[in-house]
């Protein structure tokens, strides 16, 4: 057993050994022993019993387990550290208030970006039927003119319209350009850096999603952004859209979509993402032959889980010694508990 002046880290869902050595390391380490997402009960009893240090998450948790009643149960907290970008499962207001550093990971950006593209790519030119067709045997036995029934639609030099155009986002019009398409933007944000090097264009959501024929969904879960495609969004969109979620599935009104898809008034949605998750195995919407939909495995990739799991867990070290960490959501909370800057040394 570690020694007790060692720190203690709780782990709310499975890390890689890579992470987890850094951890053991340094700290005294105890992990989630279900094969689930804790509640956030559970967590207010860790909180009041383990009472730990640091809370460590790798996947976004279906609850918000990190809230402040976790954080008020939990007194010795003084670090939150996460394994990605999409905060709606941290209450961060509630970090900030009491001095917690609140740590995150941005490594597997691209590789979310790469995600969106491949979605786009395989739902426009129909990929997965026309394979499951030949795994069906329908090629052997329906001949040459199987092909017929899988024509898809270019993508090159057609339109894009991406909604967010932050990393992941400005990752797919990085992506865009390679197949000369008309990019679209819709951002509460000016981008005029990727508008002079990209070529891409800021339009109001409405114009975005009436003339795009991808319509890609980059934005973070909020209070803004819950449910922004709805059946109206939908029904500015153009029969021939495909629409394709990256990010958070309540960014999507489920139902909207699925009365979308049904009624054909877009051409097809191409999912990693969905509300909800994990997605019941009789929910109506898998019965539609116009979705792809893909367990929310966009930023997993050998390399982008490896890395992003050493650099949450030394963060997570950095802040629990004092030092500020390589990457902070909550720099205001430095006004609160202030941070040395770590030696060049520290990884």
């Amino acid at each position: 057993m570690a020694p007790r002046n060692k720190p203690k880290i709780f782990i709310t869902q499975p890390i890689l050994p890579e992470g987890l050595r850094v951890l053991q390391e340094n700290a005294e380490v105890h992990q989630n022993g279900f094969d689930r997402p804790l509640t956030e009960d559970e967590m207010v009893e860790i909180g009041s019993t383990l009472n730990p240090d640091a809370y460590l998450g790798t996947f976004a948790e279906p609850h918000r387990v990190f809230s402040e009643r976790v954080m008020e149960a939990t007194k010795n907290l003084r670090v939150l550290a996460w394994n990605g970008l999409g905060f709606d499962h941290i209450d961060v207001d509630a970090a900030t208030k009491r001095g917690i550093p609140v740590t995150y990971v941005d490594v597997h950006c691209a590789t979310v970006s790469d995600q969106a593209f491949a979605l786009l790519m395989c739902a426009a030119r129909r990929i997965a039927p026309a394979f499951d067709a030949v795994r069906a045997g329908r090629w052997g036995k329906e001949g040459n003119f199987l092909n017929m029934n899988f024509m898809g639609n270019n993508i090159h030099h057609q339109t894009i319209g991406i909604v967010g155009l932050g990393r992941i986002g400005g990752g797919v019009a990085k992506r865009a350009t390679g197949f000369d398409m008309r990019i679209l933007y819709c951002d509460e944000v000016r981008r005029p850096e990727m508008e002079a090097t990209l070529g891409v264009k800021h339009v109001s959501l409405d114009v975005l999603l009436r003339e795009s024929d991808f319509v890609v969904c980059c934005v973070p879960l909020s209070a803004t952004t819950e449910n922004m495609f709805d059946r109206s969004a939908f029904g500015l969109m153009k029969k021939s859209a495909i629409f394709v979620n990256v990010t958070r599935g309540r960014c999507v009104d489920t139902d909207a979509l699925y009365a979308a898809l049904k009624e054909r008034r877009i051409q097809q949605a191409a999912l990693d993402v969905i509300e909800p998750e994990p997605l019941p195995s009789d929910h109506p919407i898998l019965e539609l032959d116009n979705l792809l939909i893909v367990p929310h495995i966009a930023g997993l990739t050998q390399e982008t889980r490896t890395q992003s799991h050493i650099d949450v867990a030394n963060d997570a070290i950095r802040a629990l010694n004092g030092f500020r960490p390589r990457r902070l959501l909550n720099p205001d909370v430095l006004r609160k508990r202030p941070l040395a800057e770590a030696p060049d040394s520290m990884p």
